[in-house]
């Protein structure tokens, strides 16, 4: 409303100058004035009105000039589109008053409005301790609108929930501090709804008169937005008339016909003792059977008599006394006041609250979700500056139940001091502990992980202008703990974070349930640094150790046998992410890596030594040495990898003849928007070299494969001689199509074409060449068998045996099996 007496004001005003308030009919706008009545408008309303985050457009607008105005269409858009649209409006309006200071209108109506959403809410100004009185804006124009009317206003699912339509009727009078309104509203779709609402205020006498109506059938809106089970028909009723300084309304809620609350609102005002603004009071007062406006699971909580009732008043300076407070239904009990300074501290708090049934059964919580049962509950709170600048604080929870979770009890308590001390900033400080005993959840991995109790314990102190800060925090549960420290500062720029934490678990088999495997070991952990919540920055060092860890691998389960530790520093901010240190020690291992990167440029580089493989279990032997290199330039990411071994060996005698002596792997890849593009892979030791280069071809990625083993011999004795294979492997997006070759001693060559699938669970390829029979003496040993052979084969399906077709031929084969005395000849075979 106040944006539309602004539009009015600085758009009907100017007009006045322009034309006089003749009796006589005036003539249609010409083509020539709607154009200047457009190009004035867009100058007025929409560069004038529009702002950040709003807009507003206005087309087919005639006879700015004229005691009618018209448009055909109106938007207003927000930063996420336009949320209100009216059509065909209309504006009747007497130039001649405007001439008098007033803005008469006889009618504001539109065919329709459409209100798809609500707009975006702009940023508000931050509330003042200072009382500022009511008062209707005094307008430089008095405004009276006789007609306000709307065929029909739409409003979208998101505004109440459900999409909507309804017919708008009303009046404005506002003039020399007064006003009068009145709106009606009604439904035109769905379940029968009304809205009366008439009301008027003057600051001359400061009296105020209020009437609501809310009835609508069942199934309404106003039942599903408050949650009433089975959306029932509803009647709210709220009325007063009087002077603020003791303002009564009286307020029913009726559902289906029945009163189901009653109560009265009260506003007064008492002189204040040193003469100033008087001070601002209230009383509430309402009471009746809500238990129908709930689900009947829950109506046992408030009963039949359900009874709220507070009083309290605000002064000037902006001081709050609660005098009283009181909610009670058959099982709560709440009462309490309290008296809340300027500065958000309290002079005076006192809080009770008791939640038990009058059986000393199960209380059934008025919660939303699962169902939570209570046994017993009760809080005390209370404060007095006028007695001592102590607090106390002490709670009770008796057998909390629900479907994951059940609490035998949870006991709170805190004491601690408020002060104020004269020209100095008021402080808090206290200490607060909680026991929770009898846990039992529902997931067996965390149960076993929390335990059956856990118990805390923090002190905190607080000053005005300062940070939060909670100088001990403990917390214990069964064979894990934590200790530490943390302030908390900067809450209106994003929430910083600073203290440190030391973590210890004797025995972490308790969480294996969460890791979904087998773990043991002890670990203990230390951290500090800060945080800062709303954007990330970090700035901390850490450090784990652990003693005889296992993590069900069993190679990685031998290197962390005994201590093994990680230390790291590191530090994150708008320049990007700072690796101080990183150093990691387990038997054998060492690892360190250090480093900046940021979105466009830097480089991380890690050295790790592994000076016996033979940690990792038997079979394992040699020692190995790595260098890996992480750069970034131009926002592309670089990765390098240069490792060295001596005397490799697995526990596996033909892959450990082809390992002796010294091996040298390096990989050079980068990042080409998430997908990695090998550059270079090679492997090179006295007996075998491979090597594999990458490209990109708009959506293909090809590999092309070289090796050679120097000596077929070291797999086949008896025959000497180089292996090599040669292809590519493309990875076109659906698989990966593959062409390789191959040679060897004695004639022997081999061809693999077709596709594997990009998870290697199908394939489709075909397998031809020809071989030595004598090739598979090594693995059948002492049985030998020479002779040549062909091969036809393809694989469809499934990689097995059972995919595998084709045929094999033999002829000319001499198969010896020396244990028996067996020797066959000239052996063919298909």
């Amino acid at each position: 409303m106040r944006h539309l007496l602004l539009i009015l004001t600085v758009v009907l005003w100017p007009a006045t100058l322009l034309a006089q308030d003749l009796p006589a009919p005036e003539p249609a706008p010409s083509a020539e004035e709607t154009a200047r009545d457009r190009d004035y408008l867009t100058g007025l309303i929409e560069d004038n009105l529009s702002g950040a985050g709003r807009q507003i457009r206005l087309d087919g607008f005639a006879g700015a000039l004229s005691s009618r105005a018209t448009f055909s269409r109106m938007t207003i858009a927000d930063d996420e589109g336009v949320w209100l649209t009216i059509t065909d409006g209309a504006l009747a309006w007497s130039r001649g008053a405007l001439l008098t200071g007033r803005i008469e209108i006889a009618e504001l109506s539109a065919k329709s409005i459409d209100l798809a959403r609500l707009p975006v809410a702009a940023a508000e100004a931050g509330a003042t301790p200072e009382v500022k009185p009511f008062a209707l804006p005094d307008l430089p124009v008095s405004v009276r609108i006789g007609k306000l009317h709307a065929d029909r206003l739409s409003l979208g699912e998101t505004v109440l929930g459900e999409a909507l339509a309804v017919s708008l009727d009303g009046a404005l009078d506002l003039a020399g501090g007064a006003g009068n309104a009145k709106l009606n509203v009604a439904r035109l779709d769905g379940p029968r709804g009304r809205v009366d609402l008439t009301g008027s205020y003057a600051n001359a006498t400061r009296v105020l008169s209020l009437d609501l109506l809310l009835d609508e059938a069942k199934g309404g809106v106003a039942a599903r937005l408050i949650g009433l089970p089975d959306d029932p028909a509803i009647l709210l009723a709220a009325s007063g008339t009087g002077p603020l300084s003791n303002f009564a309304t009286d307020i029913v809620l009726s559902t289906d016909g029945v009163r189901r609350v009653t109560g009265k609102v009260t506003l007064n005002e008492t002189p204040s003792a040193k003469g100033g603004a008087p001070v601002k009071g209230f009383d509430l007062a309402l009471s009746g059977d809500i238990d129908p406006l709930l689900p009947v699971d829950y109506r046992g909580f408030f009963g039949p008599e359900a009874a709220i009732s507070a009083a309290g008043a605000r002064q000037a300076s902006g001081m709050l006394d609660l005098s009283a407070l009181r909610v009670t239904g058959a099982a709560l009990d709440l009462q309490g006041s309290a008296r809340i300074l300027p500065s958000g501290l309290p002079e005076r708090a006192d809080l009770r609250l008791t939640i038990a049934a009058p059986d000393g059964g199960d209380v059934l919580l008025p919660l939303s979700g699962d169902r939570t049962l209570l046994r017993r509950a009760d809080l005390v709170m209370g404060f007095d500056a006028a007695k001592s600048d102590g607090w106390r604080l002490d709670g009770r929870i008796t057998r909390l139940q629900r479907a994951d979770a059940s609490l035998l009890s949870l006991r709170l308590s805190g004491s601690g001091r408020i002060g104020r001390p004269a020209g100095g900033a008021p402080t808090v400080g206290g200490a607060l502990t909680f026991t929770a005993s009898g846990i039992d959840l529902s997931d067996p991995g965390l149960a076993a992980a929390v335990g059956p109790f856990v118990t805390g314990k923090t002190t905190f102190f607080w000053r005005q202008d300062r940070p939060l800060n909670f100088p001990a925090i403990a917390v214990i549960g069964r064979g894990y703990g934590l200790n530490g420290r943390l302030a908390i500062d900067n809450l209106a720029d994003g929430v910083d974070l600073t203290g440190a934490a030391t973590l210890r678990h004797a025995d972490i088999s308790a969480l294996s349930g969460l890791a979904a495997r087998d773990l043991a070991g002890t670990v203990t952990g230390q951290v500090e640094g800060s945080y800062r919540v709303l954007t990330g920055a970090f700035d901390a060092s850490a450090q784990i150790t652990g003693q005889d860890l296992s993590l069900d691998q069993p190679e990685l389960d031998g290197l962390l046998r005994g201590t093994s530790q990680l230390a790291a520093s590191a530090r994150r901010d708008e320049t990007g992410l700072t690796l101080r240190a990183l150093n990691a020690t387990a038997r054998a291992l060492q690892v360190t890596a250090q480093g900046m990167i940021s979105s466009e440029t830097g480089e991380i580089t890690a050295k790790a030594a592994l000076a016996d493989l033979s940690v990792l279990g038997a079979g394992y032997r040699g020692r190995m040495d790595a260098d890996a290199v992480l750069s970034i330039a131009q926002g592309l990411r670089h990765y390098s990898l240069d490792a060295t071994a001596s005397g490799l060996g697995i526990g596996q005698p033909e892959i450990d003849t082809i390992l002796a002596g010294q091996s040298r792997l390096t990989l050079r890849a980068e990042d080409r928007e998430g997908r990695i593009a090998l550059q270079q892979l090679s492997l090179e030791n006295p007996q075998i070299t491979a090597s594999a280069r990458g490209t990109i071809e708009g959506a293909l990625r090809r590999i092309a494969l070289s090796a050679r083993l120097a000596n077929a011999a070291l797999l086949a004795p008896g025959f000497p001689g180089p292996v090599t294979v040669d292809g590519t492997v493309t990875d076109d997006g659906a698989g990966y199509l593959v062409d390789l070759r191959g040679t060897g001693p004695g004639g022997s060559a081999a061809t693999v074409a077709g596709r594997m699938a990009s998870d290697f669970a199908t394939a489709d390829l075909s397998l031809t060449g020809r071989a030595e029979t004598a090739l598979a003496n090594a693995f059948i040993a002492p049985r030998s068998i020479n002779g040549p052979l062909s091969f036809d084969l393809r694989l469809n399906g499934k990689p097995g045996l059972p995919a595998l077709s084709g045929q094999v031929i033999a002829n000319g084969a001499r198969l010896v099996e020396p244990t028996l005395g067996l020797s066959l000849e000239e052996i063919a075979a298909r």
